[in-house]
């Protein structure tokens, strides 16, 4: 594994990467940066996860800040946020969180007061504000079709895909690996893959198209775990980085 940091003078940066030389079979540091700058300009879809992986998490902003479709002051609330307490107890933290959350959708964010309360929320200076560092303009010079796939409701990864310029989204999507299944064996003449997330979830999304690469002429070019610690790695994507994605913006900046 190779660590990558990414200074800028006069600016505070915190952007980082950890590549898997092995999986790019590249022998120096040159060999990596150019075979991972090679890959992401030939990937042709990029699947993305959005909660804590491409901006500060909107179902955490909807839920506990401005708690929409219902109030701080509704005892049903405060059920949800002992019972969400209690869960993160006895269960795994995802685990738990995804539990929580659709309980929330379900309690309080079907009613048409709720969606027009998101929209007065996700504003495209809320969206610029909520966005990590490097984020945009990553998305902005990578060449593939870009698509959400996300536990959040649709109306959250509609405004974040429209000012991203992604292709669409997938949401409220409780198996990633499914989503990402039904893409492969609807859309044949695509080859090469993306994929970026936070999560056990989203590692499914590598693991399925890694599964269909042994069966058919495609390939997971390039695989990024968001993370906040370098002390929090997951190996089985290519490139572990920080949620400041300056470093690869430069990169691939050239290309």
């Amino acid at each position: 594994m190779k660590l990558f940091n990414y200074r800028a003078q006069g600016k505070k940066i915190n952007s980082w990467f950890i590549v898997d030389e092995q999986q790019l079979n590249a022998q120096n540091d040159s060999e990596i940066l150019q075979n991972l700058s090679q890959r992401l300009i030939k990937t042709q879809v990029w699947f993305s996860d959005l909660d804590d992986s491409d901006a500060k998490s909107p179902g955490k902003e909807i839920a506990l800040k401005h708690a929409v479709g219902t109030s701080h002051f509704n005892p049903e609330y405060w059920g949800w946020v002992v019972e969400t307490a209690f869960t993160r107890l006895i269960k795994d933290k995802q685990v738990a969180e995804t539990s929580s959350w659709k309980n929330y959708i379900d309690s309080f964010l079907r009613s048409p007061e709720s969606m027009k309360e998101i929209q007065q929320i996700f504003t495209d200076e809320k969206i610029e504000r909520t966005l990590f560092p490097g984020v945009e303009d990553f998305y902005s010079l990578l060449p593939a079709e870009k698509y959400y796939v996300t536990r959040n409701i649709s109306e959250v990864a509609k405004v974040y895909a429209n000012y991203l310029k992604f292709q669409d989204y997938f949401s409220e999507s409780d198996s990633k690996g499914k989503v990402v299944e039904d893409f492969i064996l609807k859309n044949p003449q695509i080859e090469h893959y993306g994929v970026s997330g936070d999560s056990e979830d989203d590692q499914e999304m590598v693991d399925v198209i890694n599964f269909y690469s042994k069966r058919k002429p495609i390939e997971l070019l390039v695989s990024l775990y968001i993370t906040n610690s370098r002390n929090k790695l997951n190996d089985s994507f290519l490139v572990n980085i920080s949620r400041d994605r300056t470093g690869l913006v430069e990169l691939i900046r050239p290309f």
